[in-house]
């Protein structure tokens, strides 16, 4: 038989489940609901009802963290590819006719861009659905109200203007109320945002770039921009790994979460 955990909205089997002041809780909140029961505070799950209890975050985090440090490697590569295309060109003779003639490289630079475009959209999608669940979750289980829903602290992501400080105050937002810094202590956040604004400036750099090669010349200033682009995306998703391992394990370790613990 299994159960709901009147703390963390959460189902297990009979065996995971105990019975704290007459309510069925896990074993990885008996604890803190007996804390919440001491100091009179309803349970999360038990104010709202199971429908509107917390979802796992463990399992979509650590999927989010594989996601990372796999475009942190393919990034890697990319630069490496770009130098070896760099490289190439710039052997090239100035009348080279870039258009009707095959330079092997831009094979392996399609390849990793591909790759590239494909790892773009499954993290995307990843980050944002990591970012909603988060959102919902501490809104569920923290004390207090939050300025951002879940809706908004994706949907600001696809607004332009709002676009450019909206997110970050989300994530700040986030990163407070899950514990993960200091009271008044956000500066990863901020670096993770600056990273992010340079990124996508030197990315519409690279791409303008692309779109007026008509010799060596501006091909080899074309591949350059994209190699300055794969590099600040390097320093972006090793900046956002930090930032998503830092707010996991705090909502962990303050609210708990079975498939984090476990």
């Amino acid at each position: 038989m299994r159960g709901k955990c009147i703390e963390c909205g959460n189902d297990f089997s009979s065996e995971e489940m105990v019975n704290v002041a007459g309510g069925p809780v896990c074993k990885f909140c008996k604890d803190r609901y007996a804390q919440r029961i001491r100091e009179g505070v309803t349970p999360p799950c038990e104010s709202v009802g199971g429908a509107g209890g917390t979802q796992p975050v463990g399992k979509l985090g650590s999927r989010l963290v594989f996601l990372l440090k796999a475009n942190v490697g393919l990034s890697v590569i990319a630069v490496l590819v770009r130098a070896y295309q760099y490289h190439v060109y710039s052997n090239l003779p100035e009348d080279f006719d870039i258009y009707n003639e095959f330079v092997p490289s831009e094979t392996h630079a399609l390849m990793v861009g591909l790759m590239q475009l494909i790892l773009f959209l499954v993290l995307g999608y990843t980050f944002l659905k990591w970012i909603y669940r988060m959102n919902k979750n501490l809104r569920t289980v923290a004390r207090g109200s939050m300025a951002f829903s879940p809706g908004w602290s994706i949907g600001y992501y696809f607004i332009p203007i709002l676009n450019l400080y909206k997110p970050y105050q989300a994530m700040k937002e986030i990163w407070q109320v899950s514990g993960a810094g200091d009271k008044g202590s956000h500066s990863l956040v901020g670096g993770w945002w600056t990273l992010w604004l340079l990124s996508g400036v030197v990315r519409e750099i690279a791409f303008r770039a692309s779109t007026h090669v008509t010799d060596v010349d501006s091909q080899l200033l074309s591949i350059a921009a994209y190699m300055a682009s794969d590099t600040a995306d390097i320093f972006l998703t090793w900046v956002a790994l930090r930032l998503v391992v830092r707010i996991r394990d705090a909502y962990a370790e303050n609210y708990g979460d079975p498939q984090t613990l476990a």
